[in-house]
């Protein structure tokens, strides 16, 4: 027998930061066209809110219809965020069985919001539930490379994109496999290019404009979940790729920050409510909405200050919610040494975005809820009165 060792933490580092550099390409390629929905999206919250302003004392005002739609706009900015995210995250999550279908609609949505309108593009999903067991970014950084290379080669004179999966064939049930296609009308390429498109550092691209990195990455994402890809063109008439992937038979997890459950204990008035946040409009808003459901609302404008009011006030607080990213003292710290004094107090934790904090963290610190802003008002008071149950 022969046993041969071999040391690859060089190899794996270089490929996770060439995945991770290629991420960050695609995600400058797609910048202008994200700004611009951004803008779009504000426009549509500041216009809806000037002119229910505006109607407000009409005989018969739309300000409600107006301010729904300016809500409607805000869920559509969270939506963005969260699929940049997802996309851009560096560090790689265990695999898991993914939901191809949802993934590809929700990235069909994000190209949408950030490619010229001279481009179209078309979903097609001919599977049912497809499961995929991978970690979903990497799943992004296939689809979002593949979908952005097929518009690049649109960029001058617009076309048609078509996004779908369908089913393989197979005559074996254990072998079962979903197919990626993504077609393009672009430039095409040549037969030479076409077999040099997966190799490292090869880019007809300008130097300025790409690495050549993203195809090479793409496949090796693909081979490492035990898939194959492909990849067919004709100059002047298009591109189109399949990726087929093999089919998981286990059951879709959901998402690690979840829905609090539906509240079974009623809001009882003059509760004393902590707000803690370094935004003053944040406080302003959420003091408003638990002053309006009967609480008693007191505010801090960071960590410190907040653990100042926590020590001194005698009277105490039936439920504290903080913010996570603060300076001086983030939320997490200052649950820490709040629950150091008293264990059973109740505190909710707010963030918008943490690398640092999940649900099962916070759940570690003593922490009884973790939400994510934006929070909607119902989902608020719907934290805090779980709370406030749980604590009784």
């Amino acid at each position: 027998y022969i046993g041969v060792l071999r040391d690859v933490t060089e190899q794996t580092n270089l490929e996770q930061n060439l995945r991770q550099a290629r991420k960050m390409e695609a995600i400058g390629t797609l910048a202008g066209g994200i700004a611009h929905d951004f803008n779009n999206i504000l426009y549509a919250i500041g216009g809806f809110i000037e002119l229910a302003q505006l109607s407000e004392h009409a005989p018969a005002s739309d300000a409600p219809r107006y301010l729904e739609e300016a809500f409607k706009a805000t869920q559509r900015a969270k939506q963005l965020v969260s699929q940049i995210l997802a996309f851009s995250r560096k560090s790689e999550q265990e695999r898991r069985p993914v939901r191809l279908d949802l993934l590809v609609k929700e990235m069909s949505r994000l190209l949408r919001a950030t490619i010229p309108s001279t481009i179209r593009i078309t979903t097609r999903i001919d599977v049912s539930d497809p499961l995929v067991s991978a970690d979903p970014s990497q799943l992004h950084q296939i689809i979002m490379n593949l979908c952005t290379n097929a518009a690049y080669a649109m960029r001058d004179r617009g076309g048609e994109m078509e996004v779908a999966l369908e089913p393989v064939e197979s005559a074996s049930a254990h072998k079962a496999a979903v197919r990626l296609l993504v077609r393009d009308t672009g430039a095409g390429m040549s037969e030479e290019v076409t077999r040099r498109i997966f190799e490292p550092f090869f880019t007809t691209k300008p130097a300025d404009e790409g690495t050549g990195m993203g195809l090479s990455v793409v496949m090796g994402i693909v081979e490492s979940l035990g898939g194959t890809i492909q990849v067919a063109s004709e100059p002047g008439v298009g591109t189109t790729f399949w990726v087929e992937l093999p089919v998981s038979r286990e059951v879709a997890q959901g998402p690690v920050l979840t829905k609090p459950p539906e509240p079974t204990v009623g809001i009882a008035p003059g509760k004393r409510v902590l707000v803690v946040d370094d935004e003053p409009d944040i406080t302003e808003i959420m003091g408003a909405i638990l002053a309006r459901a009967g609480f008693e609302v007191e505010t801090a404008r960071d960590g410190q200050e907040a653990w100042r009011r926590y020590r001194e006030d005698d009277r105490g607080f039936d439920v504290i919610i903080s913010d996570q990213t603060m300076p001086g003292m983030t939320g997490g710290e200052l649950a820490q040494k709040i629950l150091e004094l008293d264990p059973r107090q109740p505190i909710i934790l707010c963030t918008g975005y943490s690398e640092k904090l999940n649900e099962e963290e916070a759940q570690k610190i003593g922490v009884k809820q973790l939400l994510l802003k934006p929070v909607r008002n119902k989902n608020l008071l719907e934290a805090v009165e779980k709370a406030l149950g749980e604590s009784s």
